[in-house]
């Protein structure tokens, strides 16, 4: 009985102080792009087309699912180059990779189009990893840093 009193503590707490990303946030990429972050989550391990890289102990690779939105009547440009990762120390980690409607795309080509008035779900990974007990606050998108919120 202690046991099972002992799990339920220990899963209540958890549950408690787990912090979640508020999906419905909306954040400026530019005047006519907008995006929300559907999720970001944490590993040791990220996967590359024929190999797998491990953070060190410790440490654990991001991974975001952006969702932006096209406001504007024309094509507009997600350049990836532009967007990182702000850790506690205020160091940038860039995009490492992304992935975009079940094509695989690379550092080769980081403006990305979205049509006019559509959306895109993208999934992007940020390197180097960051410690594993840090929580996730900022983004730098160009010159401007966004404050994450969550719930």
């Amino acid at each position: 009985m202690k046991k099972l009193i002992f799990l339920f503590v220990l899963l209540a707490t958890t549950v408690i102080f787990a912090q979640k990303i508020d999906r419905k946030a909306v954040y400026e990429y530019s005047d006519d792009i907008e995006f929300t972050v559907y999720s970001l989550s944490k590993s040791r391990t990220v996967d590359r087309a024929n190999y797998r890289i491990k953070a060190e102990k410790g440490q654990k690779f991001i991974t975001m699912v952006l969702n932006f939105k096209n406001k504007s009547s024309e094509e507009q440009i997600v350049d990836f180059e532009t967007i990182f990762l702000i850790d506690k120390e205020d160091n940038l980690h860039e995009v490492d990779y992304f992935l975009k409607a079940g094509f695989r795309f690379t550092k080769s080509d980081p403006k990305q189009k979205l049509k006019a008035k559509k959306k895109q779900k993208i999934i992007v990974q940020f390197a180097p990893s960051i410690p594993k007990n840090e929580t996730v606050t900022r983004l730098l998108i160009g010159e401007e840093v966004i404050e994450l919120k969550y719930k």
